[in-house]
């Protein structure tokens, strides 16, 4: 099983990296009597992955949903949500930050149409 899916059919393969930040949604400031005030509405995930080694295939699986889709709105799942992606997924959306072509060995195999690939995911 892969670290992440998109459209809870597509694996993220291959994940090198992963950083997680977490966007407070939010609005506070000071009152008139000096005490801090904070309406909170949620806290938000923004996820960075690097993913390498994507054989041609993996890459145009990924790259043919999200273009198709418009980078809009999609089906996120992380393997730390628990269950699976076809019942856990989150709504999100995905970002292409880096699409580099390499060349790389993997089984014996020579890929020469290789990509490394970084994306920014959204929680929606």
């Amino acid at each position: 099983m892969a670290l992440a899916y998109i459209n809870k059919t597509i694996e993220l393969p291959n994940v090198k990296t992963q950083n997680i930040e977490y966007i407070d949604l939010s609005d506070g400031s000071y009152t008139a009597g000096g005490n801090y005030r904070k309406d909170s509405l949620d806290v938000k995930r923004v996820w960075e992955f690097e993913a390498i080694n994507l054989t041609s295939s993996q890459h145009s699986a990924i790259i043919t949903h999200l273009l198709n889709n418009n980078f809009g709105m999609t089906y996120f799942w992380l393997d730390e949500f628990g269950g699976s992606a076809s019942s856990d997924s989150i709504d999100a959306f995905i970002y292409i930050s880096k699409d580099e072509r390499i060349q790389f060995g993997k089984n014996g195999n020579w890929h020469d149409d290789g990509k490394n690939m970084s994306f920014e995911v959204i929680e929606a």
